[in-house]
């Protein structure tokens, strides 16, 4: 059986009809035009630095975030280009043209002071009706097309309606227009086919049309940004529209390097235009400018801008940016966008770098809080009216911390807060909050700067006021003064000068200090200058000091002395009043010199102490122990000193410093606890000192530990390795050095140098960071000399010792030098303009001319022309007047011609004068070319003179060429002259004057050309000669006469005078002398012939050799060999006489007593030595034969003295250097002197001396006899 099976059919589901909604909508264009700056900016604005609602416009990857945006740029120049369309003038005309496939819309137009036409394009509906039901929208496609005079059409905008509207929607396009003659034609076309079903309504035409004039606002000298956006993206409201590009360009030192914010060689006062965010600078531009700034108002001479050169060198130092990387200390970005008072401006722009600003000695002062050595000035009683008042502020006015109000560049230049605090005055003050806003700041290091300089200067409010006498004159505010006031001091440390001596400075009392403190003195010039103390008298009255003052100090002078155990205050004056009775009161605040290492680099210095009154009212630290203790680091033993003390009752913190063999006391800085520890100690003597600090920052006196010797790692740090100093490099010293084992613990490599190799004005060089082993100084000029050492610094602070001077010497060697400096100008325009051909610009320019006139399709032409023929005979006379435009060019020609031919006999004369202008540049021309030839036998002058101007750049130049040709032997003379001019900062001009001799290739120049340009070194003023031979003579007295020539590579000077010169090699005619030479009296000479040197005082400190010549009044300091024959006549001293003697002495068993010598007695005791060795030996006689046996240890061979006191000799078989005490007797008497052997010689046996030798008599001797 099969079964069936099946299911019931449903129901099919009915379509509900859809209609779109309407989203083509007419939108409303917003049109933006924003001056960013009055004057020109640097560089250009690119759309990834536009941002709109602080999104980006372009993404870097150069998509857009937004669409429907135009934009325009220019930089503020002055000849920039005006934006079309802002503002404009139009005349609307209605059209009501319906646009059909096969029936474009089609208008001319021949206004020619149009500048564009505006088009809006009406849409009634545009619907699409489905079959289903459903009402959508649709696509419709057109284009619109332009023609120029007649020429064909071009497509200027493809667009399309894509989607839905019941109601009409319209749409403007402008059309901009380009340079015509005739007029333009606009055609409107649609590309979609038309609708032939009542389904499909997307029928389009041209409502109407405008045409537009811009009214042509170029806004020079204001650089602007356009924008165009579609409303309806910002819900109808007008977006932030911000961008980030360079300020205007500002003068700048031309020797500045805004880039890398470097400072080449000394600053000539010169300025250059260039971008900078120096705040120094900006402050200089500001006061200056006579637009934006005071500049009608405020001249040079008002204007001290070296004291501001000294200020942007401190802003542009780096320092630590708290990242790990390194940025300038000050910047100032900031975008002024109002006018306000120049004062309240100038003020808020200095305070950017710590400055003030103000009216002294008819001039403009500024200058900023920024360390400096010592005061400019020095106050004490002795020129002080009456007594130092002082004053502090409030308590409620110690702020704690600050917020520093920044913009913040990851942040959209938005305002971000930097808190900034300070552990020590919260614990003091507790917390007390200050807000500040730093002004043109985009760095968060920098605004904690900032705030580390607020507090820290606001801690310190104390104020002195004093009167003084005329002495008031001279400070001026914001000045450095240093005040000795012994009723705060607690001992004298002041006074006036009694009497001045060079280096030695005689003081009105005595004082009690030390060598190494340092003695201030205001000197005549108005400024004050120290200088270490080197020595005291015993009387304390008479100082010695270590070096001169620049200004010899005048009796009755202000001194005072400055020691790191009680220092002198140092104030910041703030005001100078006059009394008007001569007199004026000074007001100054207390000024810190210590904190700017912490505000740079957050090291705290302990200041020094300004009294020795003992403070009472905290107990000193007690039972300070040292110890020692030692851990395993990475397999080495690392020593550590460990310290402990006492807590003092009422103590908040300490303060601890430790040294090692009484050296420089290191500070440990503040801590709460009562003990710390320092690793990696070297072996000496440990001592440490505490003291206590309560909570009104009152300290107790230092307490001391034992002294503790640590055995630690033994010594110091080993000095530097093959520490040396190059001789062959060009204009500077290369320093390089290796680094001892066990070396890892070095901080950094100290390098000192000095002009002398001793440490008489000694300077330090450099700190070369671990594990650098190299450093070059640069700059220098050829053969400069200097001598240098180095020494290692750990991490802790131990020192190794000096290196010994080793000497550097930048090089003299002429071939590197002058290869060196050839390098150098082969870079220039200059050089190449020398070596260059000029002869075919004129030629090719007149060429492309005439290539101008016979391509061109736009071109309107005038010709002239007259011309006879006759045979071989033909004269011509053809002038061509042309102007040309094309879209992008417009160019005015006017060529002259005139030919004459007879066969091969021709001369020609052509004059070109062009103009072109095109976007960005405008060129002009004038070219003159006379040519006469016979054969191959022709001579030519070409002259050529052009200017260009670009946007960025100027050019002119003027070329003349005279050249004559024979077959294949060519001369010519030609004068080049050049200047160029870019934005950039590439500046150059330069004149070139050459002649040529061509002779069957072998080329013959003489030239000379004079440039200033920007090379890779910097800008360089050049004068170059090419030549052969090279001369300059005069002629005095009618006769020529050459002072100088050079001969191929030789110099030959007549007659000169050379002030410093570094010669490697010379050949001297005559002679060589001192301009002060006077034989026997003064200097030195060196004469050829007698190969004689002549010197008053000469010191040879290396080998001397000489074979012949006499000595008068030596010394001689070390020890001397003579290896010939020394023939004295007398000598004084030690060594009194001195004689050769030769003789052999023998003794046997027959005699046993020889005669040696004789030397006279003088009553005391002299000494006779035998250089070198005396040969002694037995010798055994046995039937003819004789042996030798070395003397060996025999006892009883003696000297005898007139027969009496024996000398026993017990030597080895020789004596080397023997001395003989020859005993007292009578002066005058004879002394004889003998050999005899006390023990006596048997048989064949027979001692032999051999004595060849120098025989010297010492003490007081009065001589030998024979």
């Amino acid at each position: 059986m099969q079964l069936i099976e099946g299911q019931k059919g449903g129901k099919k589901k009915q379509h509900n009809p859809y209609e779109q909604p309407d989203n083509l909508l007419s939108t409303a264009k917003l049109k933006v035009l924003l001056a960013l700056s009055e004057g020109e900016v640097q560089g250009d604005l690119t759309g990834q630095n536009i941002f709109i609602d602080n999104t980006p416009l372009i993404n870097q990857d150069g998509s857009y975030n937004f669409t429907g945006v135009k934009w325009e740029f220019r930089n503020g120049s002055q000849p920039q280009d005006y934006i079309q369309g802002i503002p404009e003038i139009s005349n609307e005309l209605r059209a009501n043209f319906v646009v059909k496939k096969d029936k474009p819309w089609v208008r001319s137009f021949s206004n020619l002071d149009l500048d564009a036409i505006r088009i809006k394009l009406s849409l009634p509906t545009h619907v699409q009706y489905k079959d289903n039901g459903d009402t959508v929208g649709t696509v419709t496609q057109y284009s619109i097309d332009l023609s120029t005079d007649g020429s064909a059409f071009e497509t200027v905008v493809n667009g399309k309606f894509d989607g839905k509207t019941t109601s009409e929607y319209q749409r403007d396009h402008r059309i901009n227009l380009p340079n015509a003659i005739d007029g333009w034609t606009i055609r409107v076309r649609r590309l979609t086919p038309d609708s032939k079903s009542s389904k499909l309504i997307n029928a389009f035409g041209v409502s109407s049309y405008a045409e537009v004039i811009d009214s042509k606002m170029r806004y020079p000298n204001t650089a602007l940004l356009y924008i165009e956006l579609d409303a309806s993206q910002f819900n109808g409201s007008v977006p932030k529209i911000s961008c980030l590009l360079k300020g205007k360009a500002i003068p700048v030192p031309d020797n500045y390097d805004p880039i890398n914010r470097t400072y080449l060689g000394v600053w000539t006062g010169g300025f250059k235009m260039a971008y900078t965010n120096n705040p120094a600078w900006i402050a200089h531009y500001l006061m200056r400018d006579e637009i934006a700034g005071m500049g009608l108002r405020i001249g040079s001479a008002m204007l001290d801008k070296w004291s501001i050169y000294q200020l942007g060198q401190y802003c542009d130092q780096m320092v630590s940016d708290g990242q790990g990387g390194k940025e300038p200390r000050f910047t100032c970005n900031e975008y002024i966008q109002s006018q306000e008072d120049a004062y309240t401006v100038l003020k808020d722009l200095v305070a950017s770098f710590r400055g003030i600003i103000f009216w002294g000695n008819d001039q403009i002062c500024l200058t900023a809080d920024m360390p400096q050595d010592e005061p400019d000035f020095i106050y004490h009683p002795s020129n002080v009216i009456g007594d130092f008042a002082y004053s502090g502020g409030s308590y409620k006015n110690r702020y704690t911390s600050c917020l520093v109000s920044y913009s913040d560049p990851n942040n959209h230049y938005n305002d971000d807060v930097e808190p900034v605090w300070d552990h020590d005055l919260m614990r003091r003050y507790d917390v007390n909050v200050m807000k500040l806003t730093a002004i043109g700041c985009t760095s968060q290091a920098e605004a904690h700067r900032r705030g580390r300089w607020a507090l820290l200067s606001n801690a310190k409010d104390g104020i002195v006021t004093f009167s003084v006498g005329l002495d008031g004159y001279i400070p001026l505010p914001a000045r450095i003064i240093g005040i000795a006031d012994p009723s705060r001091s607690g001992k004298e440390n002041g006074g006036r000068i009694h009497e001045v001596a060079g280096r030695k400075i005689t003081l009105d009392r005595e004082v009690d200090y030390d060598a190494g403190d340092r003695l201030v003195i205001n000197l005549p010039d108005g400024t004050a200058q120290s200088r270490t103390i080197k020595s005291i008298s015993a009387d304390k009255k008479t100082i010695t000091v270590s070096a001169n003052y620049k200004v010899e100090p005048a009796v009755g002078a202000v001194w005072c002395i400055d020691s790191d155990n009680i220092a002198i205050q140092y104030f910041r004056v703030t005001s100078i009043s006059a009394n008007g009775n001569g007199q004026f009161t000074i007001t100054a605040i207390q000024h810190d010199p210590d904190k700017f290492k912490y505000i740079d680099e957050g090291i705290r210095i302990e200041p020094k102490p300004i009294t020795v009154i003992p403070q009472s009212s905290v107990t000193t630290p007690k039972n300070i122990i040292i110890s020692e203790n030692s851990y395993i680091s990475q397999g080495l033993s690392v020593a550590s000193l460990n310290v402990t003390w006492d807590a003092v009752e009422g103590a908040t913190n300490y303060v601890a410093q430790w040294r090692k063999d009484n050296s420089s006391w290191i500070n440990i800085g503040h801590t709460n606890g009562t003990s710390f520890t320092i690793d990696g100690i070297y072996s000496g003597n440990y001592d440490v000192r505490v003291r206590a600090i309560n909570t009104v920052d009152t300290s107790s006196s230092w307490g001391y530990s034992q002294s503790t010797n640590i055995k630690g790692k033994l010594g110091k740090p080993d000095k530097p390795v093959n520490f040396n100093a190059t001789d062959n490099v060009v204009f500077g010293i290369d320093l390089n050095w290796l680094f001892p084992i066990g070396s890892g613990d070095t901080s950094h490599t100290e390098i000192q140098y000095s002009s002398h190799e001793n440490e008489e004005n000694v300077l330090s060089l450099t700190n070369v960071t671990y594990p650098s082993c190299n450093y070059s100084q640069t700059g220098l000029v050829v053969g400069q000399t200097f001598f240098y050492r180095a020494r290692l610094v750990d991490k802790i602070g131990n020192v190794s010792d000096w290196t010994e001077w080793v000497r550097g010497i930048s090089s003299t060697n002429t071939n590197d030098l002058t290869d060196h400096i050839f390098e150098e100008i082969k870079e220039t325009d200059a050089w190449h303009s020398l070596i260059d051909s000029v002869d075919k610009t004129t030629i090719s320019s007149i060429e492309n001319a005439k290539s101008i006139i016979e391509n061109a399709l736009a071109i309107d032409t005038e010709t002239r022309q007259r011309r006879l023929e006759n045979g071989n005979l033909s004269a011509e006379i053809k002038e061509t007047n042309s102007v040309l435009l094309t879209e992008k060019e417009a160019t005015a020609i006017a060529l002259k011609e005139l030919n004459s031919k007879y066969g091969t006999v021709s001369s020609n004369l052509t004059e070109l004068k062009q103009t072109t202008a095109e976007q960005n540049v405008a060129t002009t021309k004038s070219i003159q070319s006379l040519t006469s030839k016979v054969g191959d036998v022709n001579s030519n002058l070409a002259e050529l003179k052009q200017t260009t101007s670009e946007q960025n750049s100027a050019m002119a130049q003027s070329i003349q060429n005279i050249t004559t040709q024979v077959g294949d032997v060519s001369t010519s003379i030609s004068d080049v002259s050049k200047t160029v001019n870019n934005l950039d900062g590439k500046v150059s001009a330069q004149r070139t004057m050459k002649v040529e001799v061509d002779n069957k290739g072998q080329q013959y120049v003489a030239g000379m050309t004079m440039g200033v340009e920007q090379t890779s070194a910097g800008t360089q003023s050049n004068v170059i000669f090419l030549q052969d031979r090279f001369s300059i003579m005069n002629r005095a007295g009618g006769t020529p006469n050459v002072i100088f020539t050079t001969n191929g590579d030789q110099v030959i000077i007549k007659d000169t005078a050379i002030g410093n010169g570094s010669i490697t090699n010379a050949k001297i005619g005559n002679v060589i002398q001192s301009d002060n030479f006077k034989e026997g009296v003064s200097g030195w000479q060196l004469s050829k012939n007698e190969g004689k040197l002549k010197a008053v005082n000469a010191d040879i400190s290396g080998k001397l050799k000489a074979t012949s010549g006499e000595l008068n009044n030596v010394i001689i300091n070390e020890n001397c060999s003579i290896r010939g024959t020394l023939n004295v006549n007398q000598i004084h001293g030690n060594i009194l006489s001195a004689k050769m003697l030769k003789k052999i002495v023998t003794l046997d068993s027959e005699n046993n007593n020889q005669y040696l010598m004789s030397v006279k007695g003088n009553g005391n005791w002299q000494t006779l030595c035998f250089v070198d060795d005396i040969d002694i030996a037995f010798y055994l006689k046995f039937k003819d034969v004789i042996k030798r046996f070395e003397f060996g240890d025999r006892k009883g061979v003696c000297f005898l003295f007139n027969n009496q006191y024996p000398f026993d000799i017990n030597q080895n078989n020789s004596m080397k250097n023997l001395c003989v005490p020859i005993p007292p007797f009578e002066n005058g008497s004879r002394i004889d002197i003998s050999l005899i052997d006390n023990q006596g010689i048997s048989g064949s046996i027979y001692l032999n001396f051999n004595i060849n030798n120098l025989l010297l008599l010492m003490n007081n001797s009065e001589g030998f006899i024979d």
